[in-house]
């Protein structure tokens, strides 16, 4: 569908005449409150029909910095229990932002007493609380509080305020708990967390508003911060400030998870955790004492409450839970709240499990073998508890030493021979041991190799008289019988799990994003598949923060996917797998397996021992020992990979040396080598191998994985010394940009505005300008910015470097498109004598993309196709290549060339899922099958598609989708499916002011709901028959009449010119939803010419 949109000049705002206007859209309506830094205003949005908030700022100055953040944020944290960003703009100087209208109490929620949810303290009216966002000088603030202490004590009776049963904000906090889980898994900490800033709508759902002071959690100490806030200053509202918040040192998600707790404090005893007359005091009792235990107050809250709210509030960081996830854990009554204590889902089936099963139950033997780390111990231990379950009697077999201590659960202490010779003890154990298998009984041995060796004789001679379950160890790779197991045709060999069989452990969804294959993939490269270290390095994403539980699935978003699969390093907590490594007698396993666990299978062996300065031949043999003992496994051709923990007996300086001389010998942009300088402290070495590797992979197509370095070189670069920081962080952040652009998602620009506006640097009239641009960029497609997005970039002046330039041209020509030809030839003029002065390559394949663009708005669409393929030709980046490739794919749909446009889009699909690029992807799938469609094929309407498309977080593309969805659930009689559809297509491009395309839109659902009123039929006619768009119109009057049959045929002069710009020859092809020829047939007589020079 050609993309045209009516103006916003024609929408009048209802209401009071008198009323303000903000930027020519808003009426603001009332004003909700005010502060020292600006106002919040209740407004009507005509555009969207709805009721907004808006926060006006007094003036554009410092204090703009917190607003900005705050929208960085928000565009960074598009969840649910997040207010959402709606728009953002300037008015007559001032900032200002949209969001949505949030009605609600501030938590626990309802007034206290309704419904006897709380409870009221005495008569005497409370202390008053200051909850004021303030900023204050952490050293006056402790040096003049010594005379605010007072000893803790518990809270007065009386003064007291309502206090709040746990039965009423049990599930507002479990919400709470959940949203700030995802929110800090996106990166973010808020800062300033109270129950101002966590309203509850009347539903009882929590939203969290107000993250001016928001961070990231890697820039969150008080050297990063500095620039925020003038330097010195605590920050916050000092009621729910967290310890380390007060002190000025790092502070991460567990400073929210103290505001919580101090906001649960608060609402269950109906006083402060900590009382003090001055702000002074309040903080320096805070650093000084615990507050009294809240069972103190409330004896009769839930065991499991009070240690959250304790935990909650303890003053070191490390006391308290690691993350909101585990606070929710806490909260659930789940033992001890850590990952590690929770089982991964059982992956790959249960086929093992059902083996072992069946032998017991047969009175058959089974030796289960398998490498470190193959849940071997986890499979004995469900098959022993299942026969449990049965009644059946088990007995685990334990490690021994002594004679015959194995078998003691199967035989006793046999006391009683204690004076007989050994031969007479094993012939009686041995009876005994054949005694219990023929009762019945199951003898379990994990670990067989570790029985003492006259239990294991006496076993294995026994294995023919019934169920023997044993289980070896077995590192050989060609799954010959370990030492004592049976032959294959009683063994049950355990190995690896496969990428596949790691999926169902991951939330999705796949389709566009591939969040389960690609977090597949990456937990299989850090664990070889093995069971036991799947568990290990789970529990080590969850507790880095790269992960959350979501019932049964773990969460995994795509910006950790990146970082992940550009080598990431997290420690992961010893396992069973690691129990065991080289012994203090072997010094050189050790410092190999020090080395290898630096390098990881990076290196060959010739390499390792280079760097080692060892002879080759022993570092093979002794890599070759370490495989055969377990501690290592071959990762290819000459390379391996440690599984066990060495290095533990380095100092600091020699394991950054290691470091060093592994990044040293590792080619600049090779996997893992940024990560290794960060870790050595090599800050502006890493800096600058985040600069080619980005380059590197962006060219590539890679662009998630091109921004994780960026993010990973700014980290170190802002580590670097102050005169430094500012030249890497405009390096830094002027490719990120580039890059971002490149990709055009929501998330991607969102993300480097987010890292604009908390740099350093950021007061820079370079950074300013880059800030402009990406704005600019994001603006221009806005329903009501499209002439000041080219007003903007106008503003900003050329960029020296050709690569940002582009960018600014591109805004131009876009606003040009929204504009209309003549708009789009002058912005396009200017960009041709651009490219001309420049003579860069890609400055010349950024011109014919564009004029393609031209083409494409003129309705002279096999010309468009045509410039396109040059701009396919000409382009550098793949991800540009992408662009250009489907905006050919577009132009042929239009042409008339389905089958073209089909192949184009599937050439373009296969890229996109190769380089991750689900924006780009959810295009490809929608030209193929809007291809499909016109030429004809039976299809079925793709709810999977559509809602993938939905979480994109771009509209336009997501109203398109829907839109052929509908069509094909149109023509394949799934009728509610079409309604449903063409409902949702219609009701974005209303959000989007596309005047045409909702009206198209407006028309196809009425078309399939039918009973349309005549007069609203009529009223929509009308408008149709203006229509613009070639074949759009004509479409909109034919729904029209079969969603009103009593519409009368509508006269030839009104068809006609809706026709033209359609070959004749065309006339029976489908359009969006219809043919020409079906379209004339329902909107009239059937009979129009077409008008000359459209006969062919």
């Amino acid at each position: 569908m050609p993309e045209q949109r009516g103006g916003s000049a024609d929408v009048e705002p209802a209401g009071d005449a008198g009323a303000r206007v903000l930027a020519g859209r808003y009426r603001l309506r009332e004003l909700l409150g005010q502060g020292a830094h600006g106002e919040v205003w209740g407004a009507d949005d005509p555009v969207l029909g709805e009721q907004v908030a808006i926060k006006l700022l007094l003036r554009a100055g410092a204090e703009s910095a917190r607003v900005r953040r705050e929208i960085a944020a928000l565009r960074m944290l598009r969840l649910p229990g997040v207010v959402r960003l709606l728009d953002e703009g300037m008015d007559e100087g001032r900032p200002f932002f949209v969001m949505e209208r949030v009605d609600g109490a501030p938590f626990p929620g309802r007034i206290a007493g309704d419904a006897g949810d709380a409870t009221d303290g005495e008569e005497s009216a409370p202390a008053p609380r200051d909850d004021r966002t303030v900023s204050t000088s952490a050293t006056a603030a402790i040096a003049t509080a010594t005379s605010e202490v007072r000893p803790r004590r518990a809270p007065r009776p009386a003064g007291r305020a309502p206090r709040w049963n746990f039965s009423a904000i049990a599930a507002p906090t479990e919400a709470l708990l959940e949203i700030l889980a995802r929110v800090h898994l996106a990166g973010i900490v808020h800062r300033d967390l109270k129950p101002a800033n966590v309203l509850l709508r009347p539903d009882g759902r929590p939203v969290v508003l107000d993250f001016g002071l928001s961070l990231a959690p890697a820039s969150t100490s008080r050297a990063a911060a500095k620039t925020d806030t003038e330097e010195g200053l605590i920050v916050g509202t000092p009621a729910y400030l967290a310890p380390e918040q007060i002190r000025g040192g790092p502070i991460d998600a567990r400073a929210d998870l103290y505001a919580v707790g101090a906001m649960l404090y608060e609402a269950l005893t109906g006083s402060l955790p900590h009382d003090a007359p001055t702000v002074e005091g309040l903080l320096l009792l805070r650093l000084a004492q615990p507050p009294v235990p809240v069972r103190d107050h409330v004896p009769e809250l839930p065991q499991n409450a009070a240690d959250l709210v304790d935990r909650l509030l303890a003053r070191s960081p490390e006391d308290r839970p690691r993350s909101a996830a585990d606070a929710l854990a806490l909260l659930r009554g789940q033992a001890g709240a850590r990952r590690a204590a929770r089982t991964v889902p059982r992956l790959g089936g249960d086929a093992p499990v059902q083996v072992i099963l069946a032998a017991a139950r047969a009175g058959r033997a089974l030796d289960v073998t398998g490498p470190r780390g193959s849940g071997r111990t986890r499979c004995l231990e469900e098959a022993a508890e299942a026969l449990d379950r049965e009644g059946r009697r088990v007995l685990r077999l334990p490690p021994g030493r002594r004679p015959l201590a194995s078998l003691s659960p199967a035989i006793g202490s046999l006391e009683d021979l204690a004076r007989a010779p050994l031969e007479e003890v094993l012939a009686r154990a041995e009876a005994l041991v054949r005694g219990a298998l023929a009762a019945g009984a199951v003898l379990v041995a994990d670990d067989a190799e570790r029985l003492d060796p006259w239990s294991s004789a006496a076993l294995a001679r026994c294995r023919e008289a019934g169920a023997v379950i044993r289980a070896f160890r077995d590192e050989r790779a060609d799954g010959a019988a370990a030492d004592g197991a049976a032959a294959a045709d009683a063994a049950l060999r355990l190995g690896p799990l496969d990428e596949r069989a790691l999926r169902p452990l991951f939330a999705g969804p796949d389709r566009l994003f591939h969040l389960r294959e690609d977090a597949a993939r990456a937990l299989w490269e850090r664990s070889a598949g093995l069971p036991a270290r799947v568990a290990a390095e789970v529990d080590a994403w969850v507790r880095a923060g790269f992960g959350r539980w979501d019932d049964a699935r773990l969460v995994v978003e795509r910006d950790t996917l990146d970082r992940l699969q550009s080598g990431l390093p997290i420690a992961a907590a010893p396992t069973v797998v690691e129990a065991e490594g080289p012994a203090a007698n072997e010094p050189h396993l050790e410092e190999l397996c020090a080395w290898l666990g630096v390098a990881g299978s990076r290196l060959d062996a010739a390499q390792l021992a280079r760097l080692m300065r060892r002879p080759r031949f022993r570092v093979e043999a002794e890599l070759g020992a370490l495989c055969t003992r377990g501690w290592a496994r071959r990762a290819g051709a000459d390379r391996f990979e440690l599984l066990v923990q060495a290095g533990g007996g380095w100092s600091e300086d020699e394991r950054r040396a290691t470091q060093r001389a592994v990044a040293g010998a590792l080619a600049p942009g090779a996997p893992g080598r940024l990560f290794l300088l960060v870790a050595a402290g090599e800050d502006e070495r890493a800096a600058d191998e985040a600069l080619a590797a980005s380059r590197r992979l962006a060219e590539e197509g890679l662009l998630g994985r091109a921004a994780a370095a960026l993010h990973e070189g700014l980290l170190a670069a802002r580590r670097g010394p102050e005169a430094a920081v500012a030249r890497w962080e405009r390096r830094l952040l002027s490719t990120w940009v580039e890059i971002a652009c490149a990709e055009r998602s929501p998330r991607a620009l969102d993300r480097v505005l987010y890292e604009l506006c908390r740099a350093r640097s950021r007061t820079s009239p370079e950074v300013a300008r880059l800030e402009a641009l990406v704005r600019a960029v994001i603006l221009v497609d806005g329903p009501s910015w499209r002439g000041r997005a080219r007003e903007a970039a106008d503003a900003l002046g050329a960029f020296a470097a050709p690569a940002l330039e582009r960018w600014r041209q591109w805004v131009r020509v876009r606003a040009g498109i929204r504009q209309g030809p003549e708009a789009l030839e002058a912005a396009l003029a200017d960009a041709r004598a651009w490219a001309a002065a420049t003579g860069h390559p890609d400055a010349q394949a950024a011109v014919a993309g564009w004029t393609g663009l031209l083409r494409y708005a003129e309705g002279r669409f096999e010309e468009a196709a045509r410039w396109h393929a040059e701009a396919v030709a000409r382009e550098t980046w793949l991800p540009l290549r992408l662009a250009a490739t489907l905006n050919e794919a577009a132009a042929l749909l239009e042409a008339f060339q389905p089958a073209r446009a089909a192949a184009r889009a599937r050439a373009a699909g296969e890229m996109a899922a190769r380089c991750r690029h689900p924006y780009f992807e959810a295009r490809a799938e929608w030209a193929r099958r809007t291809a499909a469609y016109r030429m004809g094929e039976a299809l079925a309407p793709d709810a999977e598609l559509v809602e993938a498309c939905a979480a994109l977080s771009a509209p336009d593309h997501f109203a398109l989708v829907c839109c052929t969805e509908a069509a094909i659930a149109y023509r394949a009689g799934d009728l509610g499916a079409a309604r449903d559809l063409a409902a949702r297509a219609a009701e974005t491009w209303r959000r989007l002011d596309h005047r045409w395309p909702e009206l198209f839109g407006r028309c196809f659902a009425a078309a399939v709901r039918g009973g349309l009123p005549e007069e609203e039929a009529r009223a929509l006619a009308a408008q149709a028959a203006r229509c613009p768009v070639p074949g759009l119109g004509i479409q909109s009057l034919a729904l029209l009449r079969r969603a009103c049959p009593a519409l009368p045929p509508f006269p030839d002069e009104v068809l006609a010119p809706l026709c033209r710009g359609i070959p004749e020859a065309r006339w029976d092809d489908r359009l969006d939803v219809l043919s020409v020829r079906e379209s004339l047939a329902a909107a009239g007589s059937g009979t129009v010419s077409p008008a000359p020079g459209e006969q062919r």
